[in-house]
């Protein structure tokens, strides 16, 4: 009964490890992506190198994110809370670009980021649930989400001095 109490925790300590990895690595490469396009490019364009960075990271089978993804959907809540801190950190990335949006006029003031982020986070990583290769496109996917999503979010750049 002791050494299956102890089989148990070992699973879960490895669980959490593969969540939080999966977790870091999809944020690695957001913000990589988001680094070679350097801090002067317009929130829009940072929008959306992460947007397509975060969609091809989760559909890349042989990554971390798509299997953070496949584990995560099936564990009870108790073992998704003890990834909390790293997804939480992955949105703060989020809400700091949307913010900078905000800030310069690409994101709409009216939007409420506390619900947004959540809700787009959301819908972008249930992408491999019904993502069908024989039919679409990583790109296809991301200029729907462009399209509509964003759109919705993204403001005219405001008028610089004449």
């Amino acid at each position: 009964r002791g050494f299956g109490l102890l089989i148990g925790a070992i699973l879960l300590v490895m669980i959490v490890e593969v969540l939080n990895t999966g977790i870091e690595r999809l944020q690695d490469n957001v913000v990589k992506a988001l680094e070679q396009l350097g801090p002067d490019t317009p929130v829009s364009r940072r929008l959306h190198e992460a947007v397509r960075t975060h969609v091809v990271s989760f559909l890349d089978v042989r990554g971390d994110a798509n299997t953070f993804l496949r584990i995560y959907e099936h564990l009870p809540p108790i073992m998704k809370r003890r990834s909390r801190a790293a997804r939480q950190r992955y949105a703060s990335m989020w809400f700091d670009l949307l913010e900078q949006g905000v800030k310069t006029g690409e994101v709409e003031p009216a939007i409420n980021l506390g619900i947004f982020v959540p809700y787009f986070l959301q819908g972008l990583n249930r992408i491999p649930e019904w993502f069908s290769p024989s039919r679409m496109t990583a790109d296809g996917v991301c200029d729907v989400i462009f399209a509509t999503t964003l759109k919705g979010i993204l403001r005219e750049p405001p008028e610089g001095p004449a």
